[in-house]
């Protein structure tokens, strides 16, 4: 449930449009973009998380929706490649808790941004953090 708040709570805190005001009184619409690596590890510093082709994946264990849906792993789109360490850039390839060389899948069926990271004879349920 603390995951799904988390979740929830970024999500809400990202989200949306903010309405600005320019010179002359016009009004102009920022986008905000999908939560950062290091945006959520700043208000949840025990995330397990990793970073896939510029999307934040978060353990979804706790999602109670994620869970119920039957996956089976799909083709291999690689492995982390590094752990994070503290002060340092989160880039692709790079997790909190997963150990480098765990092996990362599509979902089968593809259901959106859910991937599946190989833990022994299990697979875990990723969920990509997207605004919108």
């Amino acid at each position: 449930m603390k995951i799904f708040a988390l979740l929830l709570t970024v999500l809400l805190t990202f989200s949306g449009c903010s309405s600005m005001e320019s010179e002359g009184g016009a009004q102009r619409t920022e986008v905000i973009g999908n939560v950062t690596a290091e945006q959520l590890l700043a208000r949840e510093p025990g995330a397990d998380i990793f970073q896939w082709e510029g999307l934040v994946y978060l353990n979804a264990e706790e999602i109670e929706w994620v869970q119920e849906e039957e996956l089976e792993p799909g083709d291999l789109v690689g492995t982390i490649q590094q752990v994070y360490e503290q002060n340092r850039p989160f880039v692709d390839g790079m997790a909190t808790v997963l150990p480098e060389g765990t092996e990362i899948y599509e979902s089968k069926p593809h259901l959106g941004p859910i991937l599946l990271a190989k833990k022994g004879d299990t697979f875990i349920k990723y969920l990509a953090l997207i605004e919108g």
